[in-house]
């Protein structure tokens, strides 16, 4: 048997998350994933899959193009309005008992409250651990439902308070070891009831 290394690496937490919910559902667990990936690198002696742009007269798809028709422009993004850090917690803090939240909601909630585009939360203040506690962060889930470690709220006092409250969390993914809010739209809070919402983003 070959000796085994051990390789860490940093990702953003999301992304991490994202994976995870998809390779659930295809049945393989993350250092699979990062093995196959490996093996597949040493096999075909190059990274694989195309990194390349295509060439200079050719779309997407290959197909030829005329070049009066190439342009390259430059197309800024949208500019963001800076959150802080407290309305994000403060938006938390809106979902009751017994439902939860995404970052997706969370963010076009604090855009219409803003009535801007789009909005980055600013990490401005460290809150203390008495403060931290007091802020139901174990009500916020991944995009598809799954719950999900941070430096703020591990998985397993999300899946302790999430049950507490009586939302239904059960293992998934071809391992089990993945925990998912099952039937998770039918306990999505909506901000668009929020009374800040209604009255033009005046609490």
């Amino acid at each position: 048997m070959a000796e085994s290394t051990f390789v860490q690496l940093r990702i953003d937490n999301n992304l991490k998350q994202d994976a995870i919910d998809v390779l659930d559902e295809i049945g393989i667990d993350m250092p699979t994933a990062i093995r196959m990936f490996l093996k597949r690198v040493v096999l075909e002696r190059r990274i694989p899959f195309d990194t390349q742009l295509p060439e200079r007269g050719q779309d997407m798809n290959g197909e030829a193009v005329q070049h009066k028709n190439m342009r390259v422009g430059y197309i800024p993004a949208s500019p963001a309005t800076m959150v802080a850090e407290s309305e994000y917690f403060e938006a938390l803090c809106k979902v009751p008992v017994g439902m939860v939240t995404r970052m997706e909601e969370i963010l076009a909630y604090l855009k219409k409250k803003h009535k801007a585009n789009r909005v980055e939360i600013l990490h401005d203040k460290p809150l203390s651990y008495e403060e931290i506690t007091e802020i139901p962060l174990w009500r916020e889930v991944s995009v598809r439902g799954f719950l999900q470690d941070s430096s703020l709220c591990s998985r397993d006092r999300q899946e302790k308070m999430l049950k507490e409250e009586g939302l239904p969390v059960v293992p998934c993914g071809a391992y089990r070891k993945s925990l998912k809010v099952e039937d998770y739209q039918k306990y999505l809070f909506d901000f668009n009831a929020s009374n800040d919402i209604k009255n033009g983003g005046e609490e």
